[in-house]
């Protein structure tokens, strides 16, 4: 097992005026692994090259308007999409200067996150989990969007994963103490959903990870306790018909890590390959009291 306490940076943000730090939304890749979008919350998006460590373009929204998912690259048309006010979806080149005077178009429920994938063209999540491919929402933009969780139900996570050629969106939903996983397939339309086992009470998930292996989506989550779970998918499950029952989850633990008494409060864990996860977490896992408050852990060897 291997312990790296100390950080390293990789690519260092100007803060915001009047900040003493910069709030980020999110952090996506570009054309590259070297080129890196930084959505800072709540109005500007930047497109830094890491190995120069400098910006090579930035864009805001005006003042009043807010950036409500991170944006990200549409690598087929090598235009950037992202969402300000929940519902305006904007589509820009990195040659546009002004964002406000780009393609923009309202839609009829708030977003949750557009995912890009090589495979399909990018695909809107909404708030209330409905999914459709950006092509066919942008033809009617005040097109209808069903709902497809239960009230005070909410999404927690979410990434897309091409399976077999063809793009899935996953995500997890919360609803009072209880998790769920979604699988949404976009040709043909369809939905998966599975309850995921109970841990300690009061605990949730601190990070979900997921990837597409052996005909199977494996999805890895970490709980504040320090255990690390494996669930496997198949992509070729039932969909859920309007009352059926949901399907549980089956786990497997592959790791717990060693907290003891205080809990993560922060962390995240993802697969290196077959046999290595590598977590990263706050406060770290065996540093002792008062120590490594932002370190990085990587077990190893399953």
């Amino acid at each position: 097992m291997a312990a790296l306490c100390e950080g390293y940076t990789l690519c260092g943000l100007v803060p915001a005026p009047n900040q003493l730090s910069s709030e980020i939304q999110g952090i996506e890749e570009e054309r590259d692994c070297d080129h890196v979008i930084v959505t800072k919350s709540a109005r500007s998006v930047t497109l830094y090259k890491v190995s120069d460590q400098k910006p090579l373009g930035s864009w805001t929204v005006k003042q009043g308007q807010t950036l409500t998912c991170p944006a990200v690259f549409n690598k087929h048309t090598n235009e950037y999409l992202a969402v300000s006010d929940n519902k305006v979806i904007r589509i820009w080149k990195e040659d546009d200067v002004i964002l406000d005077k780009t393609f923009k178009a309202t839609v009829s429920a708030d977003v949750w996150k557009v995912h890009c994938a090589l495979v399909g063209g990018p695909a809107v999540l909404f708030q209330r989990g409905a999914v459709r491919l950006l092509d066919s929402l942008l033809s009617a933009p005040q097109q209808p969007v069903e709902e497809v969780l239960v009230q005070e139900e909410a999404i927690r996570w979410s990434t897309s994963i091409v399976a077999e050629t063809q793009q899935l969106i996953v995500f997890t939903t919360e609803l009072k103490g209880d998790h769920f996983l979604y699988l949404q397939r976009l040709n043909p339309n369809s939905v998966q959903k599975y309850r995921l086992e109970p841990e300690e009470p009061g605990l949730s998930p601190l990070s979900f990870w997921a990837s597409y292996r052996d005909k199977n989506i494996c999805l890895l989550y970490l709980y504040p306790n320090g255990h690390v779970y494996q669930s496997l998918v198949s992509v070729r499950g039932p969909a859920v018909d309007e009352g059926s029952q949901v399907v549980p989850l089956p786990r497997d633990q592959l790791l717990s890590l060693p907290v003891g008494e205080e809990l993560l409060e922060a962390a995240s864990a993802i697969f290196l390959d077959d046999a290595h996860v590598a977590v990263v977490g706050v406060p770290h896992p065996s540093a002792g009291p008062g120590k490594g408050k932002g370190s990085l852990k990587i077990p190893v060897k399953l």
